[in-house]
């Protein structure tokens, strides 16, 4: 129920409604980079060891947590405003897998609250063709893209598909059951 109430500021009352909510577009994180090939300015994707953690008071009394990523090449300031709860969740010596934009700060590169997820999950926030949805504020990313996963691996093959095979064939198109 609070789910369905979240979804309800999107204007997503049903399954299909869900299911016919596109993203307005699609973010590129199957390359990875080695970070000693960083560029300032671009969004890049960084399998990498935390060597360090650390819960710093931000501005205005807020709490961040930053850490410091090695992939062996170089390393990687990251910071993550207002989100020190991740200090639960990330602890030194785990691999993660983070997708953001590079900056400079202080002379170090550095990304600023990035997509990130353990190693060894599915990985399906930050490698691969990523989903991004127009979103309200208490509808968070993430959550809607695994339940949108969740939901197309479900009901998709029960999605009439009314373009003729043929058609789809002649244009090269997969049906709405792929």
């Amino acid at each position: 129920p609070g789910i369905a109430t979240k979804l309800e500021s999107l204007g997503i009352f049903t399954i299909r409604d869900m299911l016919y909510y596109l993203p307005r577009r699609y973010d590129d994180y199957t390359q990875l980079n080695y970070i000693s090939q960083l560029e300032p300015g671009r969004t890049a994707t960084v399998i990498a060891t935390v060597a360090r953690v650390d819960v710093r008071a931000g501005h205005s009394g807020r709490k961040d947590f930053s850490l410091l990523l090695d992939d062996g090449s170089a390393r990687l300031a990251v910071t993550f405003f207002g989100q020190h709860f991740l200090s639960r969740q990330i602890r030194q010596g785990q691999q993660i897998v983070v997708s953001g934009k590079v900056t400079i700060f202080r002379d170090m590169l550095q990304m600023s609250n990035p997509e990130w997820e353990h190693l060894d999950s599915e990985n399906l926030h930050t490698i691969g063709i990523v989903p991004v949805y127009s979103l309200s504020a208490e509808v968070k990313p993430r959550g809607f893209r695994r339940n949108m996963k969740q939901l197309i691996d479900d009901w998709t093959s029960q999605v009439p598909d009314y373009v003729p095979l043929h058609t789809l064939e002649r244009a090269d198109l997969g049906d709405l059951s792929w």
